[in-house]
């Protein structure tokens, strides 16, 4: 996962004409600090991200500049080597593959979407004979 705040904070401060004082008296902290986070020398404590985005009228994860943990290549790839293996390995040793990489990935929103088509895609191939049966072996672990 990348995080990328520094940046983003310095077009969004620029973009608005606001000084690094005006965004450290706005946050409560000092101008050193918004200056080490522009520089990526420190982050922002976690509890003034909030405010930090709303200052921005940002969501959180556009103020970080977060990326998936994936690249769409990454997550293609593994999609196909997982639906290959519906012709080698049983459906229930594909399941458990892919619970192990949702596990790994969880956080990658277009990584899960894509495993749920997956599942959907290959229903019919997947352990369980009636549906009751089947939803019980895909739901989250306790």
């Amino acid at each position: 996962m990348r995080v990328n705040i520094g940046p983003v904070l310095v077009v969004q401060r620029k973009e608005r004409g606001i000084t690094q004082q005006e965004l450290a008296d706005f946050i409560g902290v000092s101008k050193a600090a918004v200056s080490k986070w522009e520089t990526g020398q420190t982050y922002p404590d976690i509890t003034l991200l909030p405010a930090l985005a709303a200052y921005f009228d940002l969501r959180i994860d556009d103020l970080l500049d977060y990326e998936p943990q994936l690249s769409a290549k990454e997550i293609r790839t593994i999609y196909g080597s997982l639906k290959a293996a519906f012709e080698t390995d049983s459906g229930a040793e594909v399941l458990r593959k892919i619970r192990s990489f949702v596990r790994r990935y969880y956080a990658c929103y277009p990584f899960i979407e894509q495993m749920g088509l997956l599942l959907l895609n290959h229903y019919d191939l997947l352990p369980g004979k009636t549906n009751e049966e089947k939803l019980a072996l895909y739901a989250p672990e306790a």
